[in-house]
This record gives C-alpha cells, structure tokens and sequence, in this order.
C-alpha cells in the first residue's frame, strides 16, 4: 500500500471548526476521503480527508451540532485527532494509508496542501467516476463481515412491498419536475408502480435487503425548488420482509465492520439540495449517525 500525508479538511458552507488536541488511545475514527470535485468552494486538486464520526461506547458521534453551521474556533470538540494514521479502504479492503495532521483553519477556506501520490486510491476513484468518496479508519481493521455484495434484481414480492412504500411516501406528485427556479410545480402527476424503477440492489450474507429506487418525472407540490426533483430513495428490507426507510439522495460510499465488533456498518454519502455529508448506518439498521453541513 501506498501513503500519502494531507491536512484534515472541516466545513460548515464556507466556515472552519477547530480541532482537539487529543490523543487516540481509546478512540476510533471513521472519516472519508472525498474526490477533488466533491468539495465545497473552492476546488482543489488531490483528494482530502473529512473526518466524519468518532466512536464511543457502541455508539458513533458525528461533531457537535452547534459546530456544523458555524466557526467554534477556541473551543474543544470531538471534531478530529490531532494527528493519526487513517487506513483507505474500499469495498471493506484496505487500499493506502494516510498520514494526517490537523491543522486550525480560519474561514477563508483555504486547505492544507494534498498529496495525490498515492496511486491506488486515484485509481479507485478513476476506475469509477460516480464514486464520491472512499472510507478511511484509524483502527487498522476493516472487512465485510456480513458479506454485503451486489444483486442484479429483487423478488418480485420485495419489489412489490418497496413500491408500496415509495408510493406511501409520495402518495401525490405533481407534473413536471419545476422547469422554472423559484415556482413549484401545479398539475398532478400519476405514476404506476413500474414507473417506480430499481436502479440498485444489494444483498447480504444474514438476508438483508438494501434496495435504491428512482422515478423519473414527478416534483413535490410542495416545494419551490422542486426543479430538483425526487431524490432516489433508500430501503433496507429485513430477513423477514419488513420494509425500513432510510433516507433520500445518498450514495453508497462503502461497508465494512470499522470498529472490529463483528457487523458490517454502511456509510453513504448525502446530496441533497442545499445540503451535504454523510450517514452511517449500523446494528442492522436499527442505528444511525449523520454528520451534515450546508452546501454552500
């Protein structure tokens, strides 16, 4: 493997946190390595490290909510180590190391100098495009213990019940997706339940489900910014049929067991709207974590 030292990077639209000095005998830290084109304003040339949750006891902890939209400069957070080394992973397998040090930013935006040098994690982001990020831990440990691999379709009866639920969620629709900025669409739209696509599929060694679905046309009649469209939508289905919603307009970004406790945590990647960050999904399902910042 190869490695490559960066600066930790932390936004809340344009604006800094400050880092903890603390150090990491007793902690686990799950962060992600994001693609150039990823990142807020202004863009950047190699990839950077965001660091994502810390864990604690059995739970994951993202950064203290009043840190995400605005500048805790002077002030001691869970946001970061002060310095560690991250192991880069991908599809549970670890790829490179990073080296990182934390360094306190103000609110220009300026980022500390990257090193794209490390050849295998440019090309796990080359070899696939849509790809937004990778995982980075710093307990050297990462698998896929509940052996998550991808499925080309769903039984017809799991389809079925995940439609369903899609057309619960979005029992009404209107026309169009808001072709003008500013002006929510008015005339209703009726879709089928094949209008209703899966777009992906996944299945676990224990029997889990993980299934994305897309419809095409349609905007919320509610919102003027409904140019946007629906956000594909996320469900996770249990061993035994029942259908558990997770969220909307997230990216898979990886599944390994992070923490070494025998279950496989699923982190993705949120974009949505005005909004951006990353969820963390764990003890099948039944946990979550989310670390978010705004988009601008």
């Amino acid at each position: 493997m190869r490695s490559t030292t960066v600066r930790y990077v932390f936004f809340a639209g344009l604006l800094s946190l400050s880092v903890s000095r603390m150090t990491l005998a007793d902690d686990q830290w799950l962060g992600a390595v994001e693609r150039p084109s990823s990142l807020p304003w202004p863009a950047t040339a190699s990839p950077h490290l965001r660091v994502l949750f810390r864990k604690d006891g059995d739970s994951w902890l993202a950064p203290p909510q009043s840190c995400i939209y605005r500048v805790c400069a002077g002030q001691e957070t869970t946001t970061a180590p002060a310095q560690a080394s991250w192991l880069v992973v991908e599809d549970g397998k670890p790829i490179g190391s990073i080296a990182a040090r934390a360094a306190l930013k103000d609110s220009s935006g300026q980022r500390g100098p990257g090193d794209d040098s490390a050849t295998a994690i440019a090309a796990a982001f080359a070899n696939e495009p849509g790809r937004p990020a990778l995982a980075a831990i710093t307990v050297p440990y990462s698998d896929d213990p509940d052996s998550w691999h991808v499925t080309p379709g769903l039984p017809p009866k799991i389809l079925a019940a995940l439609r369903a639920q899609f057309r619960k969620r979005y029992p009404s629709l209107c026309e169009g997706r808001g072709d003008e900025v500013g002006v929510a669409p008015q005339d209703p739209f009726d879709y089928s339940n094949e209008d209703i696509k899966l777009v992906a599929g996944y299945i676990s060694g224990k029997g889990w489900l993980l299934a994305r679905l897309r419809l095409d046309e349609g905007g919320d009649c509610g919102r003027d910014d409904s140019g946007y469209g629906i956000d594909d939508a996320w469900y996770a289905v249990r061993p035994d049929g029942a259908v558990i919603y997770l969220d909307s307009g997230l990216e898979l970004v990886d599944i390994g067991d992070y923490d070494h406790d025998g279950s496989s945590e699923l982190l993705f990647r949120l974009s949505r709207y005005n909004i951006r960050g990353y969820e963390l999904y764990y003890r099948n399902f039944s946990r979550q974590a989310a670390n978010l910042y705004l988009a601008y």
